[in-house]
Order: C-alpha cells, then sequence, then structure tokens
C-alpha cells in the first residue's frame, strides 16, 4: 500500500491518505487502495470504529 497507511489500535481502525504531494486528490489507484482498506476493515470482528485522517 503506497497511497493508504492503515493501522489498527485498540479496536479502532485509522485509515491515513498518503499522497500529500498532490494534496491527497484520488486517483485511480489510490481508490482502489482505499476501497480495499475499508472492506478490510469492515470485515474485521476487532474493528468497531473507523477513522479517516
Amino acid at each position: 500500500m503506497d497511497f493508504i497507511l492503515y493501522e489498527k489500535k485498540a479496536k479502532i481502525a485509522t485509515i491515513t491518505l498518503n499522497r500529500p504531494e498532490k494534496l491527497n486528490s484520488l486517483n485511480s489507484p489510490m481508490q482502489e487502495e482505499l476501497a480495499s482498506v475499508i472492506k478490510s476493515a469492515s470485515e474485521d470482528n476487532e474493528v468497531k470504529i473507523a477513522k479517516n485522517r
């Protein structure tokens, strides 16, 4: 994952957009990565909250 950072701590998933040189604008690869990370978080029974930074 190059464009999205994912961290899970104490039932909270933090999803961070990591493309500062483009002001975190979404391109196709970033959208695919984001969708994949959101799907993973939603399928993880330990995650109760997902937040975006």
